[in-house]
């Protein structure tokens, strides 16, 4: 669902060039609409935006429920997990997100790889990378300080940037953007969940 805000087009174009099928959207929200008619707080971190596709999804038990916010920066998730929708939190799927993003760097890793997280949010991921053998920078509240980050290192070299993320639901893979991007961020989540279900698993099982 793009609760009625921009992220439709761009997201659905993602899902399929990934080759994601299946994908439904929630018509009461597909359209923009300024006034959120059916989600008065179209924040996808209240419950309550998700309530209209828990609906539609429990008539085909749908593996994965994703909802961008309004100028589709920040995303969402819910999984079905034992027949019910679990709701992820932004530490949840931040933290998984810095797993599956550099479990598939580790032949390419740069001896400088690094995950930058804003100071409010949880270490988890910052434990994971470790694992992973990247450092974890921490930064103010606000993604313009991770943004900051990107644009230092590109110009003294020292670090390499891979993922940055806080518990507010915003994520950014990559150095194509100097802030949060739910497009690329729900392409990363559909793209993880798809990974985890070929092992017979959801994402709260990998968590």
């Amino acid at each position: 669902s793009p609760l009625n805000g921009t992220g439709n087009k761009h997201v659905r174009e993602m899902l399929k060039r990934l080759g994601i099928e299946g994908v439904r959207i929630v018509k009461e929200q597909e359209k923009p609409d300024g006034n959120f008619p059916t989600c008065p707080y179209p924040n996808p971190e209240i419950k309550q935006v998700f309530e209209l596709a828990i609906e539609m999804a429990e008539e085909d038990k749908a593996d994965l429920l994703i909802a961008t916010d309004p100028d589709c920066d920040r995303v969402g998730v819910g999984v079905c997990h034992n027949g019910e929708y679990v709701l992820l939190t932004g530490n949840q799927t931040g933290a998984l997100l810095v797993d599956f993003v550099l479990k598939f760097r580790k032949d390419s890793m740069p001896a400088n790889a690094a995950v930058v997280k804003t100071i409010v949010t949880s270490g988890l991921g910052a434990a994971i990378a470790e694992s992973h053998g990247a450092k974890t920078v921490q930064t103010l509240t606000g993604f313009k300080y991770i943004g900051e980050k990107i644009c230092n290192w590109e110009e003294n070299g020292e670090n390499t940037f891979l993922f940055g993320y806080e518990e507010s639901y915003g994520y950014l893979a990559g150095t194509h953007a100097r802030d949060k991007d739910a497009v690329s961020a729900s392409m990363l989540i559909a793209e993880m969940a798809a990974y985890y279900k070929n092992q017979g698993k959801t994402l709260v099982d990998a968590l």
